[in-house]
């Protein structure tokens, strides 16, 4: 009898290796309560990180189990995968348990970010380098239209920028924290 109550508590604890963070709570992250709607949904995936377990809110608190479990990206694998974050791991499967990480502040940060970066910035090079042909130079004191389009642009980018920096500066807690912009695969500079 003694051997089947280790055998399934080892068997409990060996589902923590299949989610991001499984062990950092200190108890096992689908049966903290129970049996939990997150412990089926896993069963379900045949016990794998998906895309799909990782977008889908299995105890309705209103947070993916990615953002609870680390993995707001859907980025980690099982083999050798790396969370985004390590601390601030709530539960996935406890709707009581909640992280305090905000992910529509990190969504307004990317899309701050790629507004400026991917298309601001350089429709505003490629005014400049082939504005001057097609709307041509001054002729009067005034700069030309492309200059000024090329500066409302680059301003645009830049208020952009600095929108999404500050958005991300506080987005931040304690140190370790990547900030928002590593989350993703970005790189981060100190």
């Amino acid at each position: 009898m003694l051997s089947l109550s280790v055998q399934s508590s080892q068997a409990y604890s060996s589902y923590q290796a299949y989610v991001p963070n499984g062990y950092a709570n200190g108890q096992d992250t689908g049966h903290c309560c129970g049996q939990t709607q997150f412990r089926f949904a896993l069963a379900a995936e045949g016990y794998r990180w998906t895309e799909a377990l990782c977008n889908a809110d299995t105890d309705g608190d209103g947070q993916s189990n990615g953002l609870e479990l680390g993995d707001p990206c859907c980025l980690w694998t099982r083999d050798g995968g790396i969370p985004a974050f390590d601390d601030d791991i709530s539960l996935a499967g406890d709707a009581n348990s909640m992280t305090f990480r905000s992910m529509p502040s990190f969504f307004a940060h990317s899309l701050l970010m790629g507004l400026a970066w991917m298309l601001l910035a350089p429709a505003g090079v490629l005014l400049a380098r082939f504005g001057k042909v097609s709307l041509g130079e001054a002729k009067s004191a005034k700069p030309a239209a492309w200059f000024r389009f090329h500066r409302a642009l680059l301003a645009a980018a830049l208020m952009l920028s600095v929108a999404g920096f500050t958005l991300a500066f506080f987005m931040r807690s304690a140190p370790p924290n990547p900030p928002a912009s590593a989350l993703c695969g970005g790189s981060r500079i100190d």
